[in-house]
């Protein structure tokens, strides 16, 4: 079997420890690498190995991102619900901004797939680009999903510009949930296919 190589930004213990999960669910081996590592990993990798990436909405360049997908928003869903929040209350969903119209679409669309699941109005909020402003959507008393892999600079600012704007609930980011560990193992095994193809 090919060994799973995750790629994201920073090799962060939310990556590895989705990694690790998503690699005993396959049975394959697998490592977790930022995305400047990634050739130096790839040549010691025994085999061959099959790269996934671990960014929700831009993969710059490494492959198709994770998102938007019905786990990630089950994921969100499953963060509201731990922070105490009702399915159905209106939600905002606060993502790092992007001036790249194809990740503005994948970030609308994640904001769907999440309405879809949530069963209730959900409103995208971005900290720049092409979205509307968090600021200009956050207001006092608003219900915030964290649209992020983990913790980290954008995931702090989001977190400072949300509450700066009164926001009563800001879910945690999506983490090393189960979904994310299934999502990158059905990764795995259609990338796998389509090399043996």
């Amino acid at each position: 079997m090919r060994t799973l190589v995750t790629v994201a930004e920073t090799s962060c213990p939310v990556v590895r420890e989705v990694t690790r999960r998503a690699g005993i669910r396959l049975g394959a081996p697998a490592v977790a690498t930022a995305a400047a590592d990634l050739p130096a990993v790839l040549e010691r990798v025994p085999g061959s190995a099959v790269v996934v990436p671990l960014l929700l909405s831009d993969a710059a360049g490494l492959g198709p991102p994770l998102g938007p997908h019905p786990l990630l928003a089950a994921a969100q869903a499953s963060r509201l619900i731990a922070a105490g929040v009702r399915p159905g209350r209106p939600v905002v969903m606060a993502a790092a901004g992007t001036d790249d119209p194809v990740v503005q679409e994948r970030l609308v669309r994640a904001a769907a797939l999440l309405a879809d699941t949530w069963t209730g109005p959900v409103v995208l909020a971005t900290t720049d680009g092409l979205g509307p402003r968090l600021e200009d959507v956050v207001g006092r008393g608003a219900v915030v999903s964290t649209y992020a892999l983990g913790p980290g600079a954008e995931a702090e600012e989001l977190r400072d510009r949300v509450a700066a704007a009164g926001a009563s609930v800001l879910a945690e980011p999506i983490g090393p949930h189960r979904f994310v560990a299934d999502l990158v193992g059905r990764r795995f095994r259609a990338l796998q296919q389509s090399v043996a193809a």
